[in-house]
Parts: C-alpha cells; sequence; structure tokens
C-alpha cells in the first residue's frame, strides 16, 4: 500500500514540476495535444504527449510539426533526467530510456548504494548519475553546444528530432516551408 502511494505522489510531482507545480502565469493551446505553459521564471515548458520541460525561446507550429527553439540550461536537464533516474530504478525497469545506458545505470546505483526510498543519500545518488550522464553523452553534449538548440516534433507519429544547431535548423526550414508554419515568440 506504501509503494502504491509513493508512485502515485511521484508521478503527480514529476508531472506537476514540469509544468512549474500547475501555477503558471499564460498557457497557450498550440492545438488540441500540445500546450505551451510559461510559468513566469523564464522556465516555459511544451506539454504533450511529448513534453519539453526547459527554457522555450520560441515555437513555429503547423498542423503536423512543431519546430521549438530552446535555451538549454544544464540545471533544468539535471533536473528532469533525476526524475527519469529515479523512475527508472524504482518503478519504470521495463521501459526503455535511449539516452542513458541502463546497465551502466544498475551497476553504478548499486555501487553508490541507491536505495530506493528517496531520502538524502539517493538524492545525491541520483545527481550524480544524472551529472555523470549529463557530462559525458554525446547527446546531451550537442545539446549545450551552443547558446540555443533546435528540436523538430513530428505531432502526427509523436517523435522528436533533434538537437539541431542554426544550420541544421535552417535546412529544415527549407525542407517544410509548404508547412504554412505560424511563429509563438515565447516572452
Amino acid at each position: 500500500m506504501n509503494r502504491i502511494i509513493f508512485v502515485i505522489i511521484l508521478i503527480c510531482s514529476c508531472q506537476l514540476s514540469c509544468v512549474g507545480g500547475g501555477i503558471s502565469d499564460n498557457s497557450f493551446d498550440i492545438d488540441s495535444s500540445y500546450t505551451l505553459v510559461e510559468n513566469g521564471f523564464n522556465n516555459n515548458s511544451i506539454v504533450g504527449p511529448i513534453s519539453i520541460c526547459a527554457n522555450i525561446d520560441s515555437i513555429e507550429y503547423s498542423h503536423d510539426y512543431l519546430l521549438i527553439k530552446q535555451i538549454p540550461q544544464f540545471k533544468d536537464y539535471e533536473q528532469a533526467l533525476m526524475r527519469d533516474l529515479l523512475l527508472f530504478l524504482t518503478i519504470d525497469k521495463k521501459n526503455k530510456y535511449s539516452y542513458f545506458d541502463e546497465s551502466f545505470i544498475q551497476k553504478q546505483a548499486k555501487i553508490l548504494r541507491f536505495v530506493g526510498n528517496n531520502g538524502d543519500s539517493d538524492q545525491k545518488t541520483l545527481k550524480q548519475l544524472a551529472d555523470s550522464i549529463l557530462n559525458s553523452s554525446v547527446f546531451y553534449k550537442k545539446i549545450f553546444t551552443s547558446g540555443y538548440c533546435w528540436w523538430l516534433l513530428n505531432k502526427q507519429d509523436t517523435v522528436l528530432d533533434g538537437p539541431f544547431d542554426r544550420v541544421k535548423y535552417d535546412s529544415i526550414k527549407i525542407n517544410f516551408r509548404s508547412q504554412n508554419f505560424k511563429v509563438l515568440k515565447v516572452e
């Protein structure tokens, strides 16, 4: 019973942390599946079947796609990754996480004595694991290479591609010019 209550609290806290605890200054429905949530702390998020929880600068959207410009922040990615790692290590071991090596994480968690009770030592372990992934992964290094990165979200297939640099973004824009993108500048 306690485990079920912990799972419910964990899922609710992850959902709330992505949208700023439900306290937002403004939100904009991009379509029936995706919403831009502006929570007033320069930590705007896109919430939907695929969520991007950190510092959205602008969105260009069409019926089928979102082109997202992001100002990536290490701390935001660290917190999101810590949540994913906690889910992976305690609840969701069957899900596949493409952005970290699951066997490495399991071995490291055992070495660092991850218990699974979300106490101080577990938080320290999660932070160490997240920092290790963020500092060593080619994927994350690509995100933090410049001040901005771009993402292409295919809303029909719920596929997120990226991160892209400005050159790749410009070529995508040329290839998708028939999409009649509308621009949403985030303040």
